[in-house]
Order: structure tokens, then sequence, then C-alpha cells
């Protein structure tokens, strides 16, 4: 009887509560009557966005690609790398550094912690506009450079030379304080503790990428300076080449006057000769670029050394010219004969 009487009493529906709450179940009821009726679309083929987007067609072919969130492009990188960190200025990059003047202090809540790890991070940035400053192209330019008459000390490693010895000071003084930040001090305060913490992780990791930078700069200014060394060699090759063929043919000329004003010679004796000094001329007019520079350098090196067997050289010329069979010997006499007047 108790049970009838109550079910007399309560309504058979139940009615809702107006509590404070009220606007948050409702949000969470629509929230729910969403996803389920997001299932039974997905049920029946169509893909719908959970937050309410506009039902697409799914497409089971397709793969999901994760979005990618970039903080620059390639384009600002190029950009930033044809900023010539030179221009209008007489002095290197790392000599516009400014100078340190605090080092860091344990516990301190002052700006001078701050102001040493700043100045750490001007380091990177510098030195990283510097490298990408110096491209391929523009190491290649350096190298020639270097490899001229007029050889100055490098750039690159000048810029390298300088700032690491910048980074090796900070690092000694990074290396003095880094130990006292987790010391066993009791009396200091939690914030500025938390606060050391921050500044010593940002601190490792600008030393370490502050070690890229420079590692970098130090393996193009080494490659400049390894092409601009291979450059000087080819060129040194180059004329040690053109002074042995040359001083060949010279003595072998010197060699000629003296046994051709020693013996009365014959015709086929100068046509001996003559094939004799075919050789020297060939290999002299290869290295020094043509049988006129061969010419050229003949006569000069031996009168100056000789001058009293200009006249025998000239009297040698002739003779052998008048039996010189081939093409080579006879544009190399021709010419001698109008060195010698």
């Amino acid at each position: 009887m108790l049970r009838d009487a109550c079910c007399a009493v309560l309504p058979d529906v139940e009615q809702p509560v107006a509590t404070a709450n009220a606007p948050q179940h409702e949000a969470h009821d629509r929230l729910g009557q969403s996803r389920r009726h997001g299932m039974r679309l997905e049920h029946r083929g169509v893909a719908v966005d959970p937050l309410g987007v506009t039902p697409r067609c799914y497409d089971p072919t397709r793969r999901s690609e994760p979005e990618v969130h970039m903080s620059f492009k390639v384009a600002d990188v190029e950009r930033e790398a044809e900023q010539d960190p030179y221009r209008g200025e007489s002095d290197l990059v790392s000599q516009r550094m400014r100078p340190l003047l605090n080092e860091p202090r344990s516990h301190d809540s002052s700006n001078v912690n701050w102001e040493f790890v700043e100045y750490a991070e001007e380091l990177w940035r510098q030195a990283r506009r510097v490298l990408l400053w110096w491209t391929p192209a523009r190491v290649e330019e350096e190298a020639l450079r270097r490899a001229g008459d007029d050889v100055d000390t490098s750039v690159i490693a000048r810029e390298h030379h300088l700032f690491l010895a910048i980074y090796l000071k900070w690092l000694e003084s990074f290396w003095r304080w880094a130990p006292t930040v987790e010391d066993e001090i009791v009396n200091v305060p939690a914030y500025t503790r938390t606060q050391e913490r921050d500044l010593l992780r940002k601190a490792r990791l600008l030393r370490e990428g502050i070690g890229e930078v420079l590692g970098g700069l130090e393996r193009k200014g080494a490659a400049a300076e390894a092409h601009a060394m291979d450059i000087r060699l080819r060129i040194d090759h180059e004329k040690i080449a053109q002074l042995i063929a040359g001083h060949d043919l010279v003595s072998r000329l010197r060699e000629l006057v003296d046994l051709a004003a020693a013996s009365n010679a014959g015709q086929q004796h100068l046509r001996e000769l003559g094939e004799q000094l075919l050789g020297p001329v060939e290999r002299a007019a290869r290295v020094l670029g043509s049988i006129d520079n061969a010419a050229d350098f003949a006569c000069d090196k031996l009168v100056q050394m000789h001058p009293e067997k200009k006249s025998k050289l000239k009297v040698l010329a002739v003779a052998l010219l008048s039996g010189a069979a081939g093409s080579t010997m006879r544009v190399f006499l021709e010419r001698l004969l109008r060195l010698l007047g």
C-alpha cells in the first residue's frame, strides 16, 4: 500500500531539476548526441568531423597527412643568406661583438645571469649570420683570392678564430657558474633557483648550437684554404715545368753552338743536329704555349747568360734552317733569326 501511495504521488516522467550547472549538462548532452550521430554517419560511409565541420565523402584510398606547422620558409632562409654582413663595414662581424661586462653569479636575482645567456644567444646569431653568408660560391671566390699574388689573411679563418676566442672566454665563465646552480645552499628562494635552472638549461642548448655553427665555419675556412693551396701548387708546378723545358732547350742550343763552331760540319751533320734539337723544341712549345714563346725564352736566356754566343747562334740558325725538314723546326728557327736581328 505504501508503494502504491508513493507511485501515486510521484509523477511518471522525471522533471529536470533547475540547477546552476544546467547549461553545462545541456552542452554535455548535445555533445553526446553529436558523437552518436557522427558514429551513425561513419557507419554509413560518411566521414564527420566531431567538432561539427560539414561532412565530407569518405575515400578509403585517401591517406591522412599530418598537419605541418612551419615557423619559417626556405625562401626566408635564402633571403637571410643574401644579406651581406660586410656591407658598409670595414671590420669583421666578430669584431662588432659587444663586450661581456659581468660574469654570472650564483643565486643572483638581478639581470646579470640573464645578460650572460643573452650574450651567448647574440654570439650564436652573429656566427650563424656569417656561416650563411659564406656559400660554396663565395668560398670558391675566397680561395681564388687567396691563391693570387697579393695574398691576404682569409676572412673566413679570421672570423672563425675570433668567434672561437670569444666563445672560449664565455665558456670559461659558464664552467665556473654552472656547478653553483645545483649547490646545497638551503636559504635560496625557490623562484630564484627555478629561474637559474631555466637559464642554465638555455645556456647549455646555446653552447651546443654555438659549437655546431663554429664547426661549420671552420670547415668552410679549411675548404677555402685547401682549394687555394691546390691552385698555388698547380701554378707552381706549371712554372717549374716551363723552367725545366726552357732550360733544357737553352742547354741543347748552347751545346749545338759549341759543336758547330768546333768542327766544319757538313750538311748531313747539320741535319743530325737539327733532329737532336727537335725534341726539346716540341717540349718547350707544348709547355710554354707556342713555338714563338719557346724561341723567345731560348733566345733571351742564351743571350743573357752567354752574350758572346749571339753571333754563333745566328750562324747556327741559318745553317739549320737550310737543312730543316719539319715545319716545327722551320718556324722555331725563323723566329730565332728575327729575334737575333
